[in-house]
């Protein structure tokens, strides 16, 4: 996790490592054959954080998400993903932005796919992250952080 601050009220710098488990399905498929055709795939994900700086802290949660990859290169696949939901963490009284346990996660981020097999791909790209307690609490200052990320993917079926 690299800490991203816009605003003077965001001064905690969020640092750690991140977990993201995911499962995908893909419900269209691409349409034609020009370099932007693609398929779109629905997925769910978890979100495991550990937090390290400015102090120890924790946060689960899942999030929906929503996948558009580009197939017309080959065995690479670059893609643009984005998701969001609820986030359980022990915030409250560690992170001074955030004033509730119950925060929300939403990320984008963009990144590739590099096919290996017809059943295993290398995965790499970066991804924004927000968490907020959407005003359920006080304060609500948010936390930025990028993502970037490496890892392996198994197609099941």
């Amino acid at each position: 996790m690299v800490p991203v601050r816009f605003m003077d009220g965001q001064s905690s710098k969020l640092n750690g490592v991140s977990v993201h488990p995911y499962w995908q399905i893909v419900v269209m498929r691409p349409t034609s054959h020009e370099w932007w055709s693609g398929s779109v795939a629905l997925g769910v994900e978890a979100a495991v954080l550990g937090i390290t700086e400015p102090t120890g802290a924790y946060g689960i949660g899942v999030t929906p998400k929503l996948i558009y990859t580009f197939t017309s290169f080959g065995p690479l696949k670059p893609y643009i993903e984005g998701g969001g939901g609820p986030l359980w963490t022990n915030f409250d009284g560690r992170i001074p932005e955030q004033g509730s346990d119950f925060n929300f996660l939403v990320w984008g981020g963009a990144g590739a796919t590099y096919d290996l097999t017809t059943q295993w791909a290398l995965n790499a790209g970066v991804r924004f992250s927000h968490i907020s307690n959407g005003d359920t609490g006080s304060p609500n200052g948010g936390v930025n952080y990028l993502l970037p990320f490496l890892g392996v993917s198994a197609k099941v079926f």
